[in-house]
């Protein structure tokens, strides 16, 4: 407010050019809050989806898992945040971030990605119920025993596993409780029952880790409204890692990884694949659905994408454009160093693939 009131008399330059930081920056924080909107909706709802699939069965996650997944998501909003709202040294003409959410290429792009997100969390957890009845947990609970009546159906069930969660007792389907066990199930009702690891959180842990770093590289915005994906060091960071953490724990190229996140081993190669494969589906069918939703309903801003290499600013008299040309340049190196280190991630993911596959 103060810059824009007083610029008038304070700025004594022979330009405007304090007009065009303010104009910049607006834009920049403009595009930045567009796609909060849009991550904050992604992951309210992958969230909600996420703790119905863990509590309707009666589980959790591990010691760990919570702490290494909520870190993901605060590293990769934090490189998010910063370069979004870093905005670009040139202003861009003739284009301009959407005025609301609820915009047809937000919407369409926001439905089309919750879509393929929902699909793919479906399918790894239909993916772990298979590998769960073929290589079961556990045989027996051996907690407080609760009998179903026939005339309830299979829904109604899940109620017991959501109360044996919040109480951390195990539970089983049996009507009364053996004699014996009587004591020793009345000791442990309200004390938390220890973790075992298995498919369910397996696969809701790794794809949930995974999603978070796809929803925060897709809806970054970038060019021309703010610093790109490849010109901020810790967003390149905070994602690449989350993608290789994801694929080192699904080929189990660590062990000692695995087992310190308290993940169950998968038995054989087959389910490695497809778990490998719903995660290359996801950021696939993310990424085309930002991209098919450009081409359609924000064509401006998709065509400076294609051509932002033929993009030369012109040549003005204005004392900071020395300035601008120099951030151009600090950015083109950035950028050049940060594609370096995720062609090395990407190698890494790609050897952990290939060792899975063979």
């Amino acid at each position: 407010g103060e810059a824009c009131l007083a610029s008038s008399f304070t700025l004594l330059r022979p330009c405007i050019s304090g007009v065009e930081s303010i104009l910049r920056a607006g834009i920049a924080a403009a595009a930045y809050g567009i796609s909060l909107h849009r991550k904050v909706a992604l992951n309210c709802m992958l969230s909600c989806y996420n703790l119905a699939t863990l509590y309707k069965d009666g589980l959790r996650y591990g010691k760990y898992m919570w702490q290494v997944e909520l870190a993901g998501i605060v590293f990769n909003d934090r490189g998010s945040s910063m370069a979004s709202s870093t905005p670009r040294p040139r202003l861009v003409t003739d284009v301009r971030p959407s005025t609301s959410p609820f915009d047809l290429a937000e919407s369409c792009s926001t439905l089309l990605q919750a879509v393929s997100h929902i699909v793919t969390l479906t399918l790894s957890v239909n993916s772990a119920r298979r590998l769960e009845a073929k290589y079961p947990t556990h045989k027996n609970h051996g907690g407080i025993n609760i009998k179903w009546k026939d005339k309830y159906d299979s829904n109604d069930a899940c109620a017991g596993a959501l109360l044996s969660s919040l109480v951390k007792a195990p539970f089983s389907t049996s009507l009364i409780s053996d004699s014996e066990d009587d004591d020793t199930e009345r000791s442990i009702l309200f004390r938390k029952r220890p973790f075992e690891p298995n498919f369910f959180s397996n696969h809701v842990f790794i794809v949930s880790l995974f999603q978070n770093a796809v929803m925060t590289l897709v809806n970054h915005r970038g060019w021309p409204f703010s610093i790109s994906f490849l010109e901020n060091r810790t967003l390149c960071l905070s994602v690449g890692l989350s993608f290789l953490l994801s694929t080192l724990c699904v080929a189990e190229t660590f062990p000692v990884v695995n087992r310190a996140l308290e993940l169950k081993p998968l038995p054989n190669q087959s389910s490695k694949i497809e778990l490998l494969r719903l995660l290359l589906f996801n950021l696939v069918s993310s990424y085309f659905a930002e991209y098919i939703s450009e081409i359609i309903f924000n064509r401006d801003v998709w065509r400076k994408r294609i051509c932002r290499n033929a993009y030369h600013p012109q040549n003005n008299t204005c004392i900071g454009l020395g300035a601008a040309e120099e951030a151009d340049r600090l950015l083109t190196e950035e950028r050049r160093q940060n594609g370096i280190i995720m062609y090395f991630i990407a190698l890494i993911i790609f050897n952990a693939c290939f060792r899975t596959l063979n």
